[in-house]
Formats: structure tokens, sequence, C-alpha cells
């Protein structure tokens, strides 16, 4: 499932910047919302107005628990994913809006965010920023390592209690503890 939302500001002379959301369940809101009040009058800056493509899987939520994994880390599923997104979502989104393909971003948490780094260094003529948050590296470490030559501007964010130490501390279960080390 995919759901759009753009501002209701006119394209600016680029075009829209364009922000491809996985896991829409959980992401699609929020972004959308962060994005009108930074656009408002009352925020401390100018921001670009930005489109939002919520992409999930078809249920309740937008969210599908047991095709997370297959379809965002696990290699055919994932290589399928990308195709989908690069080859059908992205052009038919930014066939009917203006789009600044200097200001694409693909963004995601978790397997989202493992997804969003493979999908940024493979197709870096595509997406001029990645934002992974917490990205399950750990799936397969080797296929993260950004590839030489041209690559997008990368965000990687971590929560803090995924800090072993911090896990610890903060009296989080042994086992989750000893998962974070080895990871």
């Amino acid at each position: 499932a995919v759901v759009v939302g753009w501002p209701d500001a006119p394209p600016p002379p680029g075009g829209y910047g364009i922000i491809y959301a996985l896991d829409a369940g959980w992401s699609f809101a929020t972004l959308r919302e962060a994005l009108v009040l930074q656009g408002s009058t009352q925020a401390a800056g100018p921001v670009r107005p930005t489109v939002v493509v919520g992409i999930g899987w078809p249920g309740p939520g937008l969210i599908d628990l047991a095709r997370r994994g297959p379809d965002l880390i696990e290699a055919p599923g994932a290589a399928a994913t990308l195709a989908l997104l690069t080859d059908t979502i992205l052009p038919r989104v930014e066939a009917v809006l203006p789009v600044d393909p200097r200001h694409r971003m693909v963004l995601g948490h978790s397997y989202g965010g493992a997804f969003a780094l493979r999908a940024g260094f493979a197709r870096p003529d595509l997406f001029s920023h990645v934002a992974a948050g917490s990205p399950s590296l750990w799936t397969d470490p080797e296929a993260y390592a950004p590839p030489p030559g041209p690559r997008p501007a990368v965000l990687l964010t971590i929560g803090a209690l995924e800090r072993p130490a911090a896990a610890k501390a903060a009296g989080i279960a042994p086992d989750r503890v000893a998962r974070l080390a080895e990871r």
C-alpha cells in the first residue's frame, strides 16, 4: 500500500523535496505532521515543502511484521521491494508531482533502516539522502558498507538503550543486553 501527502504550498522552482518512508503505518502520519509544522509560519526557519510517500503492507495498520524481514532484508525480497520502489512507485508519484531529485530521500527504521541504506547505496542516482533509524545492520554487516563512488548523504541514528552499557544500567533484560553486545 502506498499513501502520499503533499504540502499546501506551491512547489519551489526546482520542485518539492520528497521522502519515501518505509513502514507507513509507523512513519507516515508523524512525518506528514512534522513537515506541516515545519512549513508553518511559526517554524524556526524555512523548510523546503516536502512530499511524503508512505510505503506499507496491506492490512489494518500498514504493518505486516511477518513480511517485513523477507521484504526488507532478505536478498530476493529486498531486491523486489527496491524494484517496486524505483520502477513503479517513484515514477508514478513523480509523474504527477513536481519533485527535485536533488532532495529525494529514502527513510526507514530497523529492517526499514537497513533497507534504506541498501537502497541509497544501490541507487545513488535516485536517492540524494538516506535516513536510517536503528538499522538492523547485524542482519548482514558486510552488505551495508558504502560502495566506492558517489553516494547519498546519510543520517544514521540509534536509540540510547541500544548501547549495551546503557541498556544494562537501565535494567533491560540480560538476554537483550547480550544480543546488543553481540551485534
